[in-house]
């Protein structure tokens, strides 16, 4: 007999934690590199990893804010009272990437990538 999955009824509310982090991440990572390795590349780079990265933590964003709604958007005492903090925890983390994520974008258009 096997055992079931484990599984959590609040995931929903940890996406814009994950999934801004993963979108930064990924903006980071395939900008630099594909900078660091042919930098006539750059703004292609820029644009072609940060649209998706943004659109991800965007994702990630609202997916967190639905699951803070549902469970009435207010943090006081109760057993819900975690999944709330969590849901709005993630939603101001969600939205802090994909503002890190815009200003790296911009620095992206402004500063050329061969000068960096």
């Amino acid at each position: 007999m096997s055992m079931p999955a484990p599984q959590s009824p609040h995931w929903p509310a940890w996406m814009g934690l994950i999934l801004g982090l993963a979108g930064w991440a990924l903006h980071h990572q395939v900008g630099s590199n594909v900078t660091f390795a042919d930098c006539n590349l750059g703004l292609a780079a820029n644009l072609g990893a940060g649209l998706p990265a943004l659109a991800l933590a965007a994702a990630g964003t609202l997916i967190s804010l639905r699951a803070w709604r549902r469970a009435g958007g207010e943090v006081h005492g109760s057993q819900e009272a975690p999944a709330r903090f969590v849901a709005a925890l993630s939603v101001g983390a969600g939205t802090l990437f994909g503002l890190t994520i815009l200003v790296q974008l911009g620095a992206g258009l402004i500063v050329p990538a061969c000068a960096r």
